[in-house]
């Protein structure tokens, strides 16, 4: 640490609930709650899972529709199959990422492969929504994947950084978003910190995977454990997390992004700025306007 680094404070730690979605799959959901909506340009993150499946058990999300933001599926372990209206069928293995540009409307699923639903096994992953600006909420929907998510280790080793989005430690990764924004997955030793500088302004989340943390200035940091979420005030600053183990890796993720500053209108699988532009999402849902899977 030097004299001139300021490090981001922390506002509050939340703790997710546990919830079902799709097919009954186990979620851990630190928001949207009846304490906090959205975190601009955040809509909602999920922690499906971690779960043991035995053979014939596995679940996902059969088909389903969206309009009006993007979406992260993040694949730590397991095998999922994307199918889409727009024509992709992707396969997703564990360590593995999509990126879905919405915006118009499409229909998808995300759904255990045969292979994996046969044998079964360790089913882990995280779902994040992305707000759109009104203007791109009618481009037409788009697909990324990375197959392997770049990584690197912080100099003196005690840090694993996945780069999921964005930029750390001189690395970058190949998605391409819509609004600027830094999405990491990390294991620090025990005992070690990691700090990650923040554009001033961006929205800043860390969630809990596994162990505890003290997050914010040395000595003033806020303790989070497992399955909770530490939400930074949006000044400048960097982000610095401390593993507060001497036994255990601290497994989290670093979730960053530049505000939209817009209304945000939303029912179920619809985001937009209107009621009436939500009215107009179902009604061109049931005009079959989104597609089909075949």
């Amino acid at each position: 640490m030097t004299a001139k680094e300021i490090f981001r404070k922390v506002i509050k730690v939340y703790t997710s609930s546990l919830t079902r979605e799709g097919a009954g799959f186990p979620v851990y959901r630190p928001f949207p709650s009846n304490s906090i909506r959205h975190i601009d340009p955040f809509l909602l993150l999920d922690e499906m899972g971690p779960v043991e499946y035995g053979p014939n058990e596995a679940k996902g999300a059969p088909p389903h529709p969206h309009k009006g933001f993007e979406t992260l599926t993040y694949l730590i372990d397991g095998e999922f199959e994307h199918k889409d209206s727009i024509g992709n069928r992707r396969i997703l293995q564990s360590d593995s990422a999509q990126w879905l540009t919405i915006g118009s409307g499409i229909i998808h699923s995300e759904m255990p492969t045969n292979a994996f639903l046969n044998s079964g096994g360790r089913l882990h992953a995280i779902q994040l929504w992305v707000n759109l600006l009104k203007k791109d909420k009618i481009l037409n929907p788009w697909y990324q994947q990375l197959k392997s998510i770049p990584h690197t280790k912080t100099p003196d080793g005690s840090s694993l950084v996945k780069v999921i989005v964005g930029s750390s430690n001189g690395i970058t990764s190949p998605l391409l978003t819509r609004t600027p924004m830094t999405i990491l997955h990390i294991k620090t030793a025990p005992s070690y910190s990691f700090t990650q500088s923040i554009p001033s302004g961006f929205n800043v989340l860390v969630y809990v995977l596994s162990g505890h943390g003290k997050f914010g200035p040395p000595y003033e940091g806020l303790g989070a454990l497992c399955h909770q979420m530490v939400l930074f005030q949006p000044l400048p600053g960097i982000v610095r997390v401390e593993n507060g183990s001497v036994r255990e890796d601290l497994n989290y993720l670093i979730i960053a992004g530049a505000p939209l500053n817009e209304k945000v209108v939303q029912q179920g699988y619809f985001v937009m700025n209107s009621k009436e532009e939500i009215e107009k999402a179902w009604e061109d849902f049931y005009n079959k306007k989104f597609g089909d899977i075949d």
